[in-house]
């Protein structure tokens, strides 16, 4: 589907309104104006209102001018696209016009054919634009799924260290390598509180409480995490600025606040630092699975006495 770019026209004299609008191949250009204003305090409550892509403004007007105009709406919208249109040939307007960045600079009389090739470049520029903004959204979609594989495949030992911590670097994700200790999430009697449920529900009631423990996760900037194919949660906490074990036990309330479900984490023991010694850490992750060396919490409160940490 094409994207259809809104333009805004502002100028002063009406009769050079009427002829922007009706002499100009507006529907060829995927364009379409959505309005057409006499002065710059009118531009500025239509910008508000309305999405607008282009602003086509002449320079000089009463009370506010276009330069005056340009600056305010860019300060607003920094990613409007700007065409002065002028019946002066100032260098000093083209200076101020050229420091805000705008798409062009035409003067009156309009030649139609240079405002159509300007016009044609704004509309190229602003597809380029969104197709890189979608890009980078659908990368920033895809950095937590890549992030939790390469976390999976390391604990698995199919991946070394030194490439997660590469994989983080590039990425800007905050994690020193340094103190860290494994927690490892799993839900309580899924099988049974969940009997009742439909598959929708069942899945629904499962990823609520993942969302709640990863939000938890980040807020607190807690380390970094993966999901299980068995739907449990492996925590890599780094650093000392938190105690582990009460932290752990805050996100055990937290869950059993916040959901029907509760939860049970195991957590190892410390490691020194995983970029002097990586293989260090198989002996946190063993920790943190057996209940007869590692700290356990628990939300399930009725199973006290059963399983692990009951």
């Amino acid at each position: 589907m094409i994207a259809i770019n809104n333009v805004l026209l502002v100028d002063d004299e009406q009769l050079d309104l009427e002829v922007l609008q009706r002499f100009t191949p507006w529907e060829q250009l995927d364009m379409a104006i959505v309005g057409a204003v006499h002065g710059g305090g009118a531009a500025l409550n239509l910008l508000q209102e309305k999405h607008v892509d282009i602003l086509i403004t002449d320079i000089q007007m009463p009370l506010m001018s276009g330069l005056e105009l340009a600056e305010q709406a860019k300060r607003l919208f920094p990613h409007l696209k700007i065409i002065f249109i002028s019946g002066h040939e100032d260098f000093q307007y083209a200076k101020r016009a050229i420091s805000m960045n705008a798409s062009s600079y035409i003067l009156k009389p309009v030649n139609d054919q240079e405002l159509l090739n300007t016009l044609q470049l704004v509309r190229e520029q602003l597809k380029y634009e969104r197709e890189q903004m979608k890009k980078e959204e659908q990368m920033d979609s895809s950095i937590p799924l890549l992030q939790n594989e390469m976390m999976y495949q390391w604990l698995r030992g199919t991946i070394e260290y030194r490439m997660l911590y590469h994989f983080h670097e590039k990425w800007g994700i905050i994690w020193d390598g340094g103190q860290c200790c494994v927690a490892i999430i799993e839900m309580d009697d899924m099988a049974w509180k969940l009997k009742a449920f439909s598959d929708d529900q069942r899945r629904f009631a499962i990823d609520h409480v993942f969302r709640l423990i990863s939000d938890y996760i980040h807020v607190r900037q807690l380390g970094i995490y993966c999901k299980t194919g068995d739907d449990k949660v492996v925590i890599l906490m780094g650093g000392c600025k938190l105690e582990p074990a009460e932290t752990m036990q805050n996100l055990v309330d937290h869950v059993r606040n916040h959901s029907n479900l509760t939860i049970t984490v195991g957590l190892g023991s410390q490691v020194d630092s995983l970029q002097r010694s990586p293989l260090l850490l198989p002996e946190s992750l063993r920790g943190a699975w057996n209940e007869d060396v590692c700290r356990q919490m628990s939300g399930n409160h009725d199973g006290a006495d059963r399983g692990r940490n009951r």
